[in-house]
């Protein structure tokens, strides 16, 4: 098998998404511009650099599928993963279970349950102490003088932005942006709506309060939102500001728009598909794992207080899987099945072999291992067939 000599060892076309330092790229769009999660094999620090090539091939021949509850792909046989393999010493005293690491193409990986790395640990992550309100010229037909910057704590900052995007509306007069609402029943959810009272007061605001919501009557903050947080419901995104925050900041901003936007432990909701990738993203950089599905589709209908309504948008659900705090997805030897392919194929090969994707389809997260070049030494070269070398 000749064609088996070029070295293919890559994803199916269209199956996976890249993580990289503005979001998810699909892995055909990505360019040698674009800065990639990746890390050396074994290491447990990761970076976002620049990957060496991008790989796309025509291939025909086996692909080798895995679908499970967390690790779905769709890789040539000899696609190669890193993984922890799960065996057993047997004693006397009885079974003593230990995991030894390995990176194998995956036509040769181990039967029974293997481990593969589902979270990550990112340097250069900072803090912001504060955040700074541009000043503002109102734009009423009166003159007024321009409004001071306005210096917010950061912790403070981040929340606010998460109950915006999870329960807020921009307020508007017939001058523009006049404020910020967010929707909470004061009867219904006490303790939410006295945590947004005191956490306005904080920020050095006055708070309208009203039976079904709490606001900030400033243009200057409306404007400043507007800017920063455009769009409707089921069109807002996270500021980018955001991903680059610490641990501990991404979790305020995860804690807030789950109180605002979720239930459970730990499942946020959201009509924008664009939130949705964005909360998992802010997931994964606060060290955790997580996975998107569409809870509710469009034209499906609801109830709300005794009446009936229409969904105009899908909804999407993140879950933010607690109980898989060891960081690794399950890959059973035994689910790994082939199918016949032939079509296109795609990879990259990124400083340090290791690179992390998701499933396009399915959303599940995962460590894989890149496409690697591949030399071959044909030794008593006048014996070695002609179709070969043209491979």
């Amino acid at each position: 098998q000749p064609e088996a000599l070029q070295g293919i060892h890559c994803f199916r076309y269209g199956s996976v998404d890249v993580l990289t330092s503005t979001g998810w790229v699909a892995l055909e769009n990505v360019s040698l511009l674009d800065k990639v999660l990746c890390r050396e094999v074994y290491a447990e620090k990761s970076d976002f650099l620049n990957p060496l090539s991008v790989f796309e091939k025509n291939y025909d021949g086996k692909m080798y599928e895995h679908h499970g509850r967390f690790l779905d792909f769709s890789v040539t046989p000899g696609h190669k993963f890193e993984y922890e393999h799960r065996q057993c010493n047997k004693l006397a005293s009885g079974c003593t279970e230990r995991w030894n690491s390995f990176v194998r193409e995956a036509k040769d990986m181990h039967k029974g349950i293997n481990k593969i790395k589902s979270t990550f640990d990112l340097d250069g992550q900072v803090e912001i102490s504060s955040f700074t309100i541009p000043a503002y010229q109102p734009r009423y037909k009166r003159k007024f003088d321009e409004q001071p910057a306005l210096d917010i704590a950061g912790d403070d900052w981040v929340e606010f932005l998460a109950w915006y995007l999870a329960e807020g509306s921009i307020c508007h007069s017939k001058y523009g942006p006049s404020g910020v609402s967010i929707a909470q029943s004061q009867k219904s959810n006490q303790e939410k709506y006295q945590r947004i009272v005191a956490l306005i007061k904080r920020m050095g605001f006055e708070p309208s309060q009203g039976k079904t919501g709490i606001s900030i009557n400033r243009a200057q903050v409306a404007e400043f939102v507007k800017q920063v947080c455009p769009g409707f419901s089921h069109q807002k995104r996270i500021p980018d500001f955001l991903f680059g925050l610490s641990k501990r900041q991404i979790r305020i901003f995860l804690d807030a728009y789950r109180a605002g936007d979720g239930y459970g432990d730990y499942t946020y909701i959201t009509s924008s598909e664009g939130m949705s990738n964005d909360l998992q993203r802010l997931i994964l950089l606060a060290g955790g794992y997580a996975t998107i599905n569409t809870r509710f589709l469009k034209g499906t209908t609801l109830e709300v207080d005794g009446r009936t309504g229409v969904r105009n948008h899908d909804i999407y659900k993140v879950k933010e899987w607690s109980t898989r705090s060891i960081g690794h997805v399950t890959m059973r030897g035994e689910k790994l099945h082939t199918v016949d392919y032939s079509g296109l194929v795609s990879c990259l090969t990124v400083p340090g072999s290791m690179f992390y994707v998701r499933d396009r389809q399915t959303k599940k997260p995962f460590w894989t291992h890149n496409s690697e070049h591949v030399m071959l030494v044909a030794d008593e070269a006048s014996g070695v067939p002609e179709q070969v070398f043209e491979a």
